[in-house]
């Protein structure tokens, strides 16, 4: 894969419309922080050391997910949009599926395979149930439990895809009126969720199918609206900055969470707007850890049950200690996330994409490029 942000045509070259500034590298920094969030959780118990004001910020990086959802949306909305409007054929959506489950499925059932041995191994837990549960895509839903925690995010992105090309198709055939009645009314969804759990932490695919609308409509309006780079680097920096500010500020959790959901989706629409040396620059710094930052989410979970407890375990140094093996561990994790990046999420592309589709499947647009080649950053 290359390092460029830039989803693929079916020969490899890149097309100019379909290059996304600084999302893949925003998905690499979202998932560092859902990283760090589950670290510092293991760590500072063990350190009995505190993050002070700090720390009430990092436990609400659960909101990295969110911003997955968002950002899944408005990308697979630019991806695909021509095969699902005007006009849609029943093998495009088949090979719409195929070239989704390859993108996300093949590394999540080997992450969930091994978890299933790895805890058998160490800790003497045989759970086939959550097993099933995570391979089957069952674990989006509250009350069924999940073998690796963070799967549940996957099975909810995979029920998105079956409803994608209809939401798509629905939300492009909107009027601008429309189109913000259609954003207030994903955001009830979404408030429901937030009323009946007090937060928007809950494994749940009802947060994923209002967020995953958000980033459609975050990308109608860069479509029907777009905005100098000027006037989106102010837009993006102003909201990332709110988002940390409406967690602090606002007392009631249920409420700063929407709040901040809106924000990122001002982000998004606004980051891929942006041009200029920053792109340049932020793309440098993150551009690798964006082109492996599934890798880095589904594996995370794996190696604090191989090497992290362990190691904190052993470790009787102090907070030298403890550093040292935050540096190791996260370089194992990032080297990991490359090997599994390249040898498992690449080939499993690769392999649904030769699965045969009927001629007639292909896209009701003639487009000449296949999302099944596609390297979205999604």
């Amino acid at each position: 894969m290359g390092s460029s942000p830039v989803i693929m045509m079916a020969m490899g070259k890149p097309d100019a419309k379909l290059v996304l500034p600084l999302l893949t590298e925003m998905r690499g920094v979202a998932a560092l922080l859902i990283y760090h969030l589950h670290l510092v959780m293991w760590i500072l118990p063990a350190m009995q050391l505190s993050l002070g004001r700090g720390w009430p910020l990092l436990q609400r990086a659960y909101l990295a997910v969110d911003f997955f959802f968002i950002l899944s949306g408005f990308v697979l909305t630019h991806v695909y949009q021509d095969w699902f409007f005007p006009a849609a054929r029943p093998q495009g959506f088949i090979r719409f599926l195929l070239a989704r489950f390859g993108r996300v499925y093949p590394l999540h059932f080997i992450a969930s395979t091994l978890f299933l041995f790895i805890i058998l191994v160490r800790f003497g837990d045989w759970r086939p149930g959550a097993y099933l549960h995570d391979i089957f895509l069952l674990n989006s839903f509250p009350k069924i439990g999940a073998l690796n925690g963070v799967s549940w995010s996957i099975s909810s992105e995979c029920i998105a895809y079956l409803f994608a090309p209809f939401f798509i198709r629905i939300v492009r055939g909107l009027s601008g009126p429309r189109l913000g009645l259609a954003f207030a009314a994903s955001m009830l969804g979404l408030v429901a969720v937030v009323w009946h759990y007090r937060t928007l932490d809950v494994h749940s695919v009802f947060r994923c199918i209002p967020e995953f609308i958000f980033g459609i409509i975050c990308y109608e309006c860069y479509r029907r609206r777009p905005v100098s780079s000027r006037c989106a680097s102010l837009v993006g920096t102003g909201a990332v900055l709110l988002v940390p500010v409406s967690l602090a500020w606002i007392d009631f959790k249920p409420l700063g969470d929407l709040v901040s959901v809106t924000l990122l989706c001002a982000v998004v629409y606004a980051a891929v707007q942006v041009r200029g040396v920053f792109v340049t620059v932020f793309h440098r710094v993150f551009g690798h850890l964006g082109d492996v930052s599934y890798s880095i989410y589904l594996i995370h979970p794996l190696l604090f049950a191989t090497l992290l407890i362990p190691a904190i375990k052993a470790e009787n140094n102090g907070p030298g200690g403890y550093f040292a093996i935050y540096c190791i561990y996260t370089a194992a994790l990032i080297g990991i996330a490359t090997l599994t990046h390249r040898y498992v999420e690449v080939p499993g592309r690769a392999l649904f994409k030769m699965l045969p589709v009927p001629a007639r499947g292909q896209p009701s647009t003639g487009k000449p490029f296949s999302p099944g080649s596609s390297q979205a950053p999604v």
